[in-house]
């Protein structure tokens, strides 16, 4: 059996060229057209990839900055208020006038309290405690001395809630 010479047959050829011409211009066009799209997805990808970077650095100085802002804040916390108040001031027989007066020593008892850093009050609140109960306040030939019962140290406020007791 002999296959038949279609080679010479110039409706084969053409559609044999036909085939072979299709299939390199169709390659052509696919890597023409896969070029465009790989090199658009890489400039895509570098454009973002540079953004990413941008945003990291602008993060990472925010922190930085964020950090030391925080660590000279925390620094410069000081004491700006000292308040007292007595529990027990309906209780004890005293003039408004001579509760104004032994207010106004106790505070300047804890004048020395006022622009301090808040961490150092914290640490020594003992010592504060023991200043206000060791002062002996004289005020019209009596003398008063105080019991800490509340002691609050808030952010820029000393909270002291004081008992008045009678020296004698």
């Amino acid at each position: 059996m002999r296959i038949p010479p279609l080679y010479n047959d110039k409706s084969w050829q053409r559609l044999f060229a036909g085939f072979i011409l299709g299939l390199i211009f169709g390659w052509i066009f696919f890597l023409f057209h896969f070029g465009h799209v790989y090199e658009k997805i890489i400039m895509d990808n570098r454009e973002l990839n540079s953004t990413i970077e941008r945003q990291e650095r602008r993060i990472e100085s925010l922190e930085k900055e964020n950090s030391e802002k925080n660590r000279d804040l925390q620094e410069s916390i000081t004491i700006q208020e000292i308040e007292i108040t007595f529990t027990n001031e309906a209780d004890v027989n005293i003039s408004e006038l001579t509760l104004h007066e032994l207010k106004n020593r106790l505070e300047d008892e804890l004048e020395s309290v006022r622009g301090r850093n808040v961490e150092t009050i914290v640490e020594s609140y003992d010592i504060l405690i023991r200043t206000m109960e060791n002062a002996q306040i004289s005020i019209s030939g009596n003398d008063y001395s105080v019991e800490v019962e509340e002691l609050f140290i808030l952010s820029a406020t000393v909270r002291m809630g004081l008992r008045i007791k009678s020296a004698e």
